[in-house]
């Protein structure tokens, strides 16, 4: 039995996982678990984009978007036929989130440099991928800054010498 078909016949049942499982989870895999689709829980494709569940959510309904080709970075994304699918899949994922009576989602997308994470040591996931989840009052509050006003943000323009 191959890697990846251990660990689709473990997704296959239709649960979620604590991060912690799904860390674990991740040597079973030959390679990129995103561009191995067929271990992912998918709720909707086209075709460039999938949307599926988050297999170890952070929050209720925490869902993504995904490139099927691997992609690194969202300047690698073909700006006419994958960009107009990523749109069509974005709103296929708003409609599910409406048609559950959620009434506003929120995305984010994390660049990260170093290849491990620190706490797990393993791989970081460089396949791109958007966070999908409902926007509810008070979901992002423990990661807000009560400092996050005490920045300059001229420190981020980037120098034309």
């Amino acid at each position: 039995m191959n890697s990846t078909h251990r660990l689709s016949s473990l997704i296959r049942p239709r649960h979620l996982f604590s991060r912690e499982e799904y860390v674990a989870m991740l040597p079973l895999l030959s390679g990129c678990p995103f561009c191995e689709s067929e271990t992912q829980w998918i709720l909707a494709a086209n075709a460039h984009w999938y949307w599926s569940a988050c297999l170890a959510p952070y929050w209720k309904f925490h869902t993504m978007i995904v490139p099927r080709r691997h992609i690194e970075s969202p300047h690698e994304i073909d700006r006419d036929e994958e960009f107009k699918d990523y749109l069509e899949i974005n709103e296929i994922a708003a409609s599910g989130y409406r048609s559950s009576g959620f009434r506003r989602t929120a995305s984010y997308t994390r660049h990260r440099e170093d290849p491990f994470e620190i706490e797990t040591n393993t791989p970081r996931l460089t396949h791109l991928h958007i966070h999908v989840f409902p926007d509810r009052a008070g979901l992002l509050d423990p990661v807000l800054d009560a400092d996050a006003r005490d920045w300059d943000p001229n420190e981020l323009l980037i120098s034309r010498h």
